[in-house]
């Protein structure tokens, strides 16, 4: 069983507009709903964790009643940096597996979720190989070495991971003082346990400027996002 962790405390500060992102409307709905409802319609999910700010609890309150989510709902306030926010929610879970997901990314389907429960692995993320050179500079600007594309990937969220690793991940850059932007690389960093990389999807995109809300818009009128179990 698994606790869904939904990460929606950002500000989204680059979007440039009054209310988080998250908040605005994708295909005629608020995007933190998309994920709301296929977060409902998974059977091993037994738990949604929403962090949030806590100006926001009672707005998202409304689109779990106005949208008609039935699963158990946990608030929680989030932190300084997504990487407390997840800290945060991590002590709040119920069940010993937890998906760390964000409502930046409104395109994930049921299907999706699904593959990655059903993933053998216990500790797994979403990726996506990355079609373009990428290249180091320096502090001059200048470019200064050619990183080998076949070694990369573009990691994509959701991911999943076993309660115990993530919070001893957690506990231990919490005491190195090290920050992490996303949960692979602590996991990576501290535990013994692999992180299997699973193939991700083009359209698993996360909005972030307001043209990536359009290409949202887009891909779902086009019917690039389909759902299937």
């Amino acid at each position: 069983m698994y606790s869904f962790i939904l990460l929606s405390a950002g500000k989204g500060l680059r979007f440039g507009r009054d209310i988080p992102k998250q908040y605005l409307l994708l295909a005629g709905k608020p995007m933190i709903v998309h994920t709301l409802e296929r977060a409902d319609r998974i059977d091993r999910v037994k738990e949604i964790i929403v962090v949030c700010e806590k100006e926001f609890i009672s707005l998202i309150k409304s689109y779990v009643d106005d949208y008609r989510i039935c699963k158990k709902i946990v608030f929680v306030e989030g932190g300084k940096t997504r990487q407390e926010s997840v800290y945060n929610a991590l002590r709040e879970a119920s069940f010993d597996n937890v998906i760390v997901q964000e409502a930046a990314r409104p395109l994930v389907t049921v299907s999706d979720f699904n593959k990655l429960i059903q993933c053998p692995h216990l500790n797994v993320s979403y990726t996506y190989q990355i079609p373009y050179t990428v290249l180091k500079k320096n502090s001059n600007n200048n470019i200064s070495g050619v990183l080998e594309r076949n070694e990369l990937v573009n990691i994509q969220l959701p991911q999943k991971f076993s309660k115990d690793d993530l919070l001893y991940a957690h506990d231990q850059a919490l005491k190195e003082g090290k920050t992490f932007t996303e949960d692979a690389s602590m996991v990576y960093s501290y535990c013994e346990t692999p992180v299997f990389c699973l193939q991700g999807t083009p359209y698993n995109v996360k909005i972030t400027e307001y043209v990536d809300l359009l290409y949202g818009e887009m891909l779902l009128k086009e019917e690039f996002v389909k759902e299937s179990n």
